[in-house]
């Protein structure tokens, strides 16, 4: 719910209307976990039943222009995207890692795909002719899910108060969903909370690129994650990961996916390349990542060396005691 508004600038009633659609996908979640049998068509199901339920919510409770609708069905996906394959796939293609970084991209495209497309088969039951009030056609072109959001406009809620405001339960349950404890979320949370509100600041800003803008962000996340684990050893990522979470690129590239199917029925639009975006997207975070990794890598490594000296040198020393040193071990 909370993604309504901090990852997709949407509004109070989308804030609602990704409320109301929520419970079938955390329902759908659940069975399939419990149940051998559905767990393998998890990637299937979810975005299918999401393509039922959205639908029923925009035409018989939250009435609305469909650019709304895709910060509804984005936010509910929001887990489900594949975010840190992008960025992790782009960044060990780099590092020298081809086979398992194209693996992953070619991963990440895929998931992105079965997304839309799972989603567009579940429209059909409920969300045919869907969008004929606000387009006025019938037919194909009015029953796939709609691909444009909303255009930023004076009665949005201020960047202020979402990134200043509304990140904390935002944050506080991504690291909860990370299994991380409430007495360790400190550090992790203040590199999520500072790299956001960096992100922020350079996009109202608006005297750079969002491409320039992002590899600013993601670097400087990285940086500030590399001072946690050189500080107490815990790992980076459980800092990085609510950041790419919330910036979420993959879903640029279900939005494109769908719009590839409403090019294929003659829907005029933005003329946008799901590959063209999902690299670019994806480069840019793992540019930044790949050069905040190469500046804290070599003092994280010294800084190991002497915890791992250390541990040797006090064979008497009880590593249970104290979070701390029990996370350096």
């Amino acid at each position: 719910m909370c993604a309504a508004i901090c990852a997709f600038s949407g509004s109070y009633e989308d804030f609602l209307a990704a409320g109301l659609c929520a419970p079938a996908i955390s329902l759908t979640l659940r069975i399939s976990t419990r149940l051998k049998t559905l767990q393998r068509l998890e990637g299937v199901l979810i975005p299918t039943m999401l393509g039922l339920v959205v639908p029923i919510v925009w035409r018989y409770i939250i009435p609305t222009d469909p650019c709304h609708v895709v910060s509804w069905y984005l936010a509910c996906l929001l887990v489900f995207l594949p975010g840190s394959q992008l960025v992790y796939g782009a960044y060990e293609v780099e590092g020298g890692s081809i086979v398992t970084g194209g693996g992953r991209l070619i991963g990440a495209i895929v998931r992105c795909m079965f997304l839309a497309l799972g989603m567009s088969l579940g429209w059909q039951v409920f969300g045919h002719n869907a969008a004929t009030p606000y387009i006025h056609k019938r037919g194909a072109i009015a029953s796939i899910p709609p691909r444009e959001a909303c255009e930023p406009g004076p009665n949005d809620i201020p960047w202020l108060i979402v990134f200043g405001l509304y990140n904390f339960p935002m944050l506080f349950f991504c690291l909860v969903g990370l299994n991380c404890r409430i007495r360790a979320m400190l550090g992790p949370f203040g590199v999520a909370y500072l790299s956001l509100l960096a992100y922020i600041s350079l996009r109202e800003w608006n005297e750079l690129p969002p491409t320039i803008v992002n590899i600013i962000t993601v670097f400087l996340s990285g940086c500030l994650g590399a001072i946690y684990e050189y500080v107490t050893g815990t790992p980076k990522q459980v800092a990085l990961i609510p950041v790419v979470l919330i910036l979420a690129p993959g879903a640029g590239a279900v939005r494109d996916t769908l719009g590839g199917l409403h090019r294929s029925v003659y829907d005029d639009g933005p003329n946008s390349h799901m590959w063209d975006g999902l690299v670019l997207e994806s480069g840019s975070y793992a540019f930044g990542l790949y050069l905040a990794q190469a500046i804290w890598r070599p003092l994280i490594r010294k800084r190991s060396r002497s915890w791992a000296r250390e541990a040797e040198s006090s064979p008497d020393l009880d590593v249970t005691n104290g979070n701390e040193f029990t996370q350096r071990i």
